[in-house]
């Protein structure tokens, strides 16, 4: 399947997912945190591991560089090791699991630039590595934008045929 299939697909199923997400919890922001969790997989999706060009061409990567090239070309060097870790269709592209690669990924990234800080002499405190005490308030809506970035990455795979 191409990109622009898969992103239709996204976009068809945020507003469904946000329903879904209200109609279980009574509360709208869950819902929009869902709707967002599954329009953030027309940028997180399970494409990423791709590592040719031609298929980078195809992916979100290519997508972000024509709409904002700087932030495109970021994007894209950011995922790079992604796409050397994980082969085409290969662990990433299983639902739940590839979705929790991909974001145990962007979580290595900032802690790793604060790991890199504290070895460079910047006074690092415990305080900063506390991302437990970012999330802890509203552990639910991260939650519901998982669960909706995990749909569309089942949406993702299913349509793969995988």
């Amino acid at each position: 399947m191409n990109g622009r299939a898969h992103g239709m697909a996204t976009k068809v199923a945020a507003p469904v997912v946000a329903v879904v997400a209200v109609a279980t919890t009574g509360e709208w922001l869950l819902g929009v945190a869902a709707a967002i969790g599954c329009l953030a997989g027309l940028i997180i999706d399970p494409d990423l591991d791709c590592n040719s060009t031609l298929q980078l061409m195809n992916a979100s990567r290519w997508r972000m560089m024509r709409a904002s090239w700087p932030i495109g070309y970021l994007w894209f060097f950011l995922w790079w090791p992604y796409s050397q870790l994980f082969p085409h269709r290969g662990l990433s592209h299983v639902p739940v699991l590839g979705t929790l690669t991909r974001l145990v990924y962007l979580a290595v990234i900032p802690l790793g630039i604060l790991v890199a800080l504290s070895f460079t002499g910047h006074n690092i405190t415990p305080a900063a590595l506390d991302i437990w005490m970012l999330v802890r308030p509203r552990l639910d809506l991260i939650f519901f934008a998982v669960c909706g970035l995990i749909v569309s990455d089942t949406l993702h795979w299913a349509m793969d045929g995988i």
